[in-house]
Formats: C-alpha cells, structure tokens, sequence
C-alpha cells in the first residue's frame, strides 16, 4: 500500500515512524530513569529542611527540596530539636510521578506532530525538481527537446539527475535530426530514380518509335535505375539490421575477409585491380554475415574507386584489419564526414556505378556494434588506407 504513496508522503511516513519510535524510547528511558531515582527515596532518608507553616494551620510543615516545596502535610512527633529530617513514604511522591508521565506524554506527541509536519514541508521543498523533472518528462515530444531544465546550484543527487535528464534530451535531439535527415536522404534517393524512369518513359511515349535500338536503350535506362533502386533497397534493409542482430558467432576474421576478397575477384577482374591478402587472422565475438557485409563494403569501395591497373593491400595483424588501395584518395575535409549517410566522395562517379552513399556508412556502424573503430589516413603515394581495429 505504502508503494502507492507518493515520494514525498512515504518519505513523511517514514520520517514519522521513526520519530514515534525514537520519541517513545527516549520518553521511556527518561520515565524510568526517573522512577528508579525517585525508588531511591523510599527506603532511605532523604534530608530536606522543615519551615514550620507560619501562614498555613497550626501543626503543618513542607518539605523543601533543592528550593521547591514537593509535599506539605501535619507536623507529627516532630522533635523540634533535632535536624530537619522526613522519611518520605513512596504514596506521598506517586502523584508527582503521575505527572512527569503525562507531561513527558504530551512532549513526545508534540515533538512527533511538530516533526512530521516539518518533515513533509521540507520535503516537498527539496522534491520540488523532482517534480518539475517529472512534469517535463510527462509534456516530452520531439518538439520541445531543445528546452533544458535549470540545473539546481547544490552538487546533490537531484543535480545530478537534472544534468543527465538534460544530457539524454540532447541525445534524443541528435537522433531525431538524424533520423529525419536520413529519411529526407532516403526520400531523396528513391525519388530520383523513379523520376529519371517517368522522364525517360514520357520522352519515349512522345517519340512513337518502332525502332528496336530505341526500345533497347529504354529498357537499359529502366535497368539501370531498377538496379539502383534495389541497391538502396538492399542497403537500408542492411542499415536496419544494424541495430537487430545479435552478436553470438565466434569469428575467425581471416576467413572471413579471404571469402569477402574471393567473392570480389569478377570486380575486381572488370576493373583492372588486383587484390592481395596476407596476414594472421584473429577471432570476434560478432554476427558472421554483418561483419561479412562491412569487409565486403569497405573492401569493395577500394577496388570501385581505384584506377585502372590499380592495387588494393588487405594486411591482418594484431587485431587490426588494414586496406589499402592507389586510388582517387579522400580529400582531408571529407575524411570526418564520409561515414555519414548518403556521402559521397565523387558523386556523379558513384551514381554511375550504382552507389547510393550508404555502404561506408553502414560498415562503420556495424565496425562499432562490434567494438570496433575505423580510421583512415592518406596511402603514399596516392590513395587510401583503412585501418579498422579490434
């Protein structure tokens, strides 16, 4: 029942309990520290001073005690004479310890009132960002995650919590600008096609050709435009995959990059480039078919923008997969932004050759699900090298 409470009334109860508990042992202990002082009168002789009454009746006295009159009542065989001593009887004090329990009963109570209420003002003043982290995090749309809640100057847990609450909104920010970039990207990417195809149909319906040749290169437009679409296609399925699959394949990394380089040979033969493998190969924890897919993106953009009669060096040592190819090279301003969605070095040569800017990017992200980082530097004398480390 007490978890339907709220934060602030269970840290109230809780507070209150412990006050009520402490609160009676310490009323307790004074009560019965004052019983076993005052059971020490009983059966000893306890010295006071007697004043004989000279404003009450005639043959009454009180006795006096550190100043204060504790009981009062007829002089009896008193020897006048002799020092001023009473044996107090344990009845005569009985209404004086009736007293110290009430009062000490009211004082706790009090004391448990007074603290429980203060217990819940205060601390609904220190959970008022709690609060305010809560409402905020109720109104959250991606419409409002630029708004920042106001860090609170005590270096506490709440701070705390505020700093990361902002921290993750900036996250969201990120991710949401990035999503709706790759979608416009990717909106972009299968318009274009499509609009080449209706352009090259509505030119070829104004023709009213019956020559074969026209027919041919029609269908060879259309082709090419479908391969292209089914790159794209094919790509943002593998982009998707990226952040599903499971890694559980224990990988051998040099088999798997001798299949990726024996499966690009017909590339690599149309090109001109040869591809050279060597090294020791070394075993992931990954997902055999996505890590075949990153090597193959990585290794075949070498062999696409190498030149004719060009090279490209696959080398394996020490956890570490270098390519490296004489090609076009990437200019060092790129360099930050080629792992990006829809990037592309030269733009109008990878359309010719059916890229649509995602196969770098989609290596690079699964290069990192498998704890992995890829850097890139420049091959003397032309070219480039990529260094992916595990």
């Amino acid at each position: 029942m007490i978890n339907k409470l709220s934060l602030r009334m269970r840290i109230t109860v809780m507070v209150g309990v412990i006050l009520i508990l402490c609160s009676i042992l310490l009323t307790s202990m004074v009560n019965i520290s004052a019983k076993e002082k005052i059971s020490l009168l009983d059966p000893a002789m306890v010295v006071g001073v007697m004043i004989p009454s000279t404003e009450m009746e005639e043959n009454t006295s009180s006795i006096i005690i550190d100043g204060d009159v504790i009981y009062s009542k007829p002089i009896i065989n008193i020897d006048e004479k002799s020092e001023s001593a009473i044996q107090i009887s344990h009845y005569a004090l009985t209404p004086t310890v009736k007293q110290l329990n009430v009062e000490s009963a009211l004082l706790c109570l009090a004391m448990i009132v007074i603290g429980t209420v203060l217990t819940y003002y205060l601390s609904g003043k220190m959970l008022l960002p709690v609060s305010n982290l809560s409402m905020k995090i109720e109104n959250l749309s991606e419409n409002n995650l630029s708004e920042k809640l106001v860090v609170p100057k005590a270096n506490d847990e709440i701070s705390s919590l505020t700093k990361s609450y902002n921290t993750m909104t900036d996250r969201l920010l990120v991710a949401f600008e990035n999503q709706k970039q790759f979608s416009a990207n990717s909106a972009h990417e299968l318009r274009t096609p499509l609009a080449v195809m209706q352009a090259k149909l509505d030119v070829f319906e104004k023709l009213d050709s019956e020559n074969m040749a026209d027919y041919k290169e029609l269908v060879a437009d259309m082709s090419k435009q479908v391969n292209r679409l089914s790159n794209l296609a094919v790509n943002l399925l593998e982009f998707n995959n990226v952040d599903t699959v499971e890694l559980l394949d224990d990988i051998d990394v040099y088999p798997l990059v001798e299949e990726v380089v024996f499966d690009l040979e017909p590339v690599a033969k149309a090109k001109g480039v040869s591809v050279e493998l060597k090294g020791d190969g070394f075993n992931v924890i990954g997902n055999d078919p996505l890590l075949y897919r990153a090597f193959y993106n990585i290794i075949e953009n070498a062999i696409k923008y190498n030149k004719p009669n060009g090279k490209v060096q696959v080398d394996i040592t020490n956890k570490c997969v270098r390519v490296k190819d004489n090609g076009i090279g990437i200019p060092d301003a790129m360099k930050e932004n080629v792992f990006d969605a829809f990037i592309r070095v030269d733009s109008a040569r990878s359309r010719e050759m059916g890229g649509v800017g995602l196969g770098l990017y989609i290596a690079n992200e699964t290069f990192k699900k498998h704890n992995a980082i890829v850097e890139i530097s420049n091959n003397k004398p032309e070219g480039t090298i990529f260094n992916i480390k595990f």
